[in-house]
């Protein structure tokens, strides 16, 4: 819970607090900020069973962010710069 800020972790707690640890899926995720407008990786946490999903904030600036939600081998304008962005996984952990 270390890499997303004070607030996202209080609100984490909540989400697990009196029972189990919930299936989840934790993995960096390219993000646009919403304030400085940088294309940024940030930190998603994910509670498969509660559809609930959490968001790390811009690195940079430290201000919220919005997914960009491509899929790996798509193309899309860099909300940046206007160039031509293609997603390709670099790995894979176990």
């Amino acid at each position: 819970m270390g890499t997303f800020p004070k607030d996202i972790q209080k609100k984490i707690a909540v989400e697990v607090q009196g029972g189990q640890l919930p299936l989840f899926d934790f993995q960096y995720e390219e993000a646009l900020c919403k304030n400085c407008q940088e294309l940024v990786a940030v930190p998603v946490l994910r509670f498969m069973e509660r559809q609930k999903t959490f968001l790390g904030k811009c690195p940079n600036c430290g201000s919220e962010t919005g997914r960009l939600n491509l899929q790996e081998g798509s193309k899309a304008d860099c909300p940046g710069c206007g160039g031509c962005l293609e997603i390709q996984d670099t790995g894979h952990w176990d």
